[in-house]
């Protein structure tokens, strides 16, 4: 009776090192992976509207500590916990 989300994937910053292929392709991913959900009838959930620049570390890539009880309290919203 376990109900199953999937996190879509964060895009990294503009000004992140952009030459590795899975920043490049991420909206790629997050769409397929939205459609396999949709198919295997799983919740996914889509965080980018969550962000915001004052959460990535320096790298662009990372997160501060302060973005992981935002991201965990929109998880809960949109999940209904």
């Amino acid at each position: 009776d376990a109900h199953i989300f999937v996190n879509s994937l964060f895009p990294a910053l503009d000004s992140a090192d952009s030459s590795a292929s899975a920043i490049q392709n991420l909206s790629s991913y997050n769409e397929a992976l939205e459609q396999i959900c949709d198919r295997q009838q799983i919740g996914f959930i889509d965080e980018t509207g969550i962000l915001d620049e004052k959460y990535y570390e320096e790298d662009g890539v990372h997160f501060t500590e302060e973005f992981y009880s935002v991201w965990a309290d929109y998880m809960a919203e949109v999940a209904a916990l």
